[in-house]
């Protein structure tokens, strides 16, 4: 794909709209993770907001951080 990719690029610069839509290809591969490899070994990220949040009580216990103000609720108007 790369190097179909790379071999049109001057084709898809050129097209109306063409970059906007290189664009969104590129939003839409980071998205689902295939711009680079993938590495099994990686943790979820669920785990990670875990361990995040868990460090986050663990300061705020040791008084090392502030609580952060809660943010409210946006509504459309």
């Amino acid at each position: 794909m790369t190097v179909l990719l790379t071999d049109n690029l001057p084709l898809l610069a050129d097209a109306p709209n063409g970059i906007k839509k290189l664009r969104e290809l590129i939003l839409e591969l980071a998205v689902r993770g295939k711009l680079v490899p993938q590495d099994p070994s990686d943790e979820p990220a669920s785990e990670l907001l875990n361990r995040i949040h868990a460090e986050k009580q663990r300061l705020l216990a040791e008084s090392k951080v502030r609580k952060q103000k809660e943010l409210g609720f946006v509504r459309k108007v």
